[in-house]
């Protein structure tokens, strides 16, 4: 009879496991991360010594400390110092600046001396019949001087008419009158029209001097406060400039470091060891139930009997079938490592009915199928 293998201990194959990860993660660690030179500086590795950690089985295993050392070359380094004095000087500098900025912040901004703001001149009122150039005035003006010439005409002709025997109330003095009469309405009517356009164009010339002159005072008021405007900047500036160079000293430039290749972890794949001994085992058993399987079928057709190894831990894809075996239910299955299905029943089911039925061997559970055939009342229905 073939002798079946001892199960492995997990524990033992979860730290073979951890053994195999921890050896391939060192070396993964000591091929990934080279010393390297370049003409800007080095990075270097360095172990330290060993820390202790514990596998599944409270074994102690020793893992590297390593050290990353950058160096600088030595051109690099004078540049280092350069750059870290100069930040020195800019951290001072800001230092003392800052301590400006509660005075600065805390002032207003003082506009008191700048150009006021000027809004210019409104247009004046279109003058309409007014002073000199009213209208009525013009038309006095002109009515005067007709009536100036018309007197000394009339004083001449009234003379004229006196030395002739014609006085007033005859009739040709009458007629001497109407004349007169209606000359002076002519010249009433023509001094009314007159008049009027002189209004029109002393009014347009006033209305022109009195837009021109607007225009001067809105131009002058622009600029008044175009002036402004460039005083308030200049204050704006200034007040400003003393905060832009303290935030310009506080963020000064930072030191520049050269670049490496960062740390690696990843390299070497460690052997399964672990899923090696356990389909290693699983081989050997495999083996062992299907040589004890073939001396069982050996010694049954010797002996007249049926046994067969039916323990439940070497089968797998149990279903059930439905049938039933001398009262003990019947499945299909497959032993564990062979392909084709089987059915029978399971021999910690045989037991409590058929206890001689069942035996052991090697510490796995054998049934005598010759024997429940045997007790099967009526027969059998299903095969197996």
């Amino acid at each position: 009879m073939v002798s079946s293998p001892k199960a492995p201990d997990p524990y033992a194959q979860a730290a073979a496991q951890q053994g195999a990860e921890l050896g391939a993660a060192q070396g993964s660690a000591i091929i990934n991360n080279p010393n390297e030179v370049n003409p800007y500086g080095s990075v270097s590795y360095k172990n330290l010594g060993y820390e202790t950690i514990y596998d599944a089985k409270g074994k102690p295993q020793y893992v590297p400390r390593y050290e990353r050392n950058v160096q600088l070359s030595p051109d690099q380094m004078k540049l280092l110092g350069l750059q870290t004095q100069a930040q020195y000087n800019l951290g001072q500098t800001g230092v003392q600046q800052s301590a400006k900025l509660n005075q600065l912040l805390g002032t207003s901004l003082d506009t008191s001396g700048l150009q006021g703001w000027n809004t210019g001149q409104t247009p004046g009122q279109i003058r309409q019949d007014q002073g000199p150039t009213d209208r009525a005035a013009i038309e006095e003006a002109l009515m005067g001087r007709y009536r100036e010439n018309a007197g000394k005409q009339s004083a001449a002709e009234d003379a004229q008419l006196a030395a002739r025997g014609l006085n007033p109330g005859s009739a040709q003095y009458s007629s001497v009158a109407d004349t007169r009469a209606r000359a002076l309405t002519d010249a009433s009517q023509q001094a009314y029209l007159a008049s009027g356009q002189e209004s029109r164009a002393a009014q347009d010339a006033y209305n022109q001097a009195a837009l021109q002159k607007y225009q001067m005072g809105s131009d002058y008021a622009g600029f008044q406060n175009q002036l402004r405007q460039a005083q308030l900047q200049e204050a704006m500036v200034m007040r400003n400039q003393p905060l832009n160079e303290i935030s310009a000293l506080m963020s000064g430039s930072q030191v520049t470091v050269p670049e490496f290749s960062p740390f690696s972890r990843q390299g070497i794949n460690a052997a399964p060891v672990g899923q090696y001994i356990g389909q290693n085992y699983a081989n050997a058993a495999n083996a062992a139930a299907n040589a004890n399987q073939g001396l069982f079928g050996l010694g049954s057709s010797l002996i007249g009997g049926a046994f067969s190894m039916s323990d439940r831990s070497l089968k797998q894809d149990i279903e059930p079938l439905g049938g039933m075996l001398a009262g003990v239910p019947l499945y299909r299955f497959h032993f564990k490592g062979q392909p084709e299905p089987r059915a029978g029943v399971m021999a910690d089911e045989v037991r409590p009915l058929h206890p001689d039925a069942v035996i052991e061997v090697d510490g796995f559970d054998a049934v005598d199928y010759g024997l429940l055939v045997a007790r099967q009342s009526g027969g059998l229905s299903h095969g197996f």
